[in-house]
């Protein structure tokens, strides 16, 4: 496995210790392992850090009389970023979705943000239906630093986002 700032323990760590993560913020974590393999979720009790907007769904159950929360959720929090979400061999997938799954019987659904190609053909065979969605990624052509990339913008465009980056309590890099 690709070993990226989301997949470090430090920064799992960091989110449990700032409070940012945690059962009384409505987001108990799971650790589910196989080997050395290792999958991430959380029951919720919200929607909130999510950047998939589901309050559709939540409201459609509450106007049947069903409770949508909770709900389990894999996903890094408050990072709308595509990352892997099982942490280890294939092999040992089958196990971490397995004990995810022993979960279910006390939560609404199951979801899976920003999943990986090759998790998403792992779902699919796994009868989890996909969610379209999509992202804007941003790629460094060469630009040496920030004004770089704003001169090649049309320079309202430019003057609006430098209006947003100086806005007061935004850190300017």
């Amino acid at each position: 496995m690709e070993r990226t700032v989301f997949t470090h323990p430090e920064f799992w760590r960091a989110l449990q210790e700032s409070g940012s993560i945690g059962a009384d913020r409505g987001m108990h974590k799971h650790e589910h392992v196989s080997g050395t393999a290792k999958l991430i979720a959380f029951s919720k009790n919200h929607s909130y850090g999510e950047y998939i907007f589901d309050w559709a769904w939540a409201n459609a159950y509450a106007e049947n009389g069903l409770s949508y929360y909770p709900k389990l959720l894999s996903m890094v929090p408050f990072t709308p970023a595509t990352h892997p979400h099982f942490w280890g061999p294939r092999s040992d997938w089958d196990e971490l979705l397995r004990q995810h799954e022993l979960l279910l019987p006390s939560h609404s659904s199951s979801h899976f943000l920003f999943t990986t190609p090759e998790e998403q053909e792992f779902l699919v065979e796994k009868n989890y239906l996909l969610r379209d969605s999509f992202q804007y990624h941003f790629f460094n052509e060469g630009y040496t630093d920030f004004d770089a990339f704003l001169s090649l913008l049309k320079a309202k465009k430019a003057k609006h986002i430098r209006q947003e980056r100086d806005l007061p309590g935004l850190v300017n890099d």
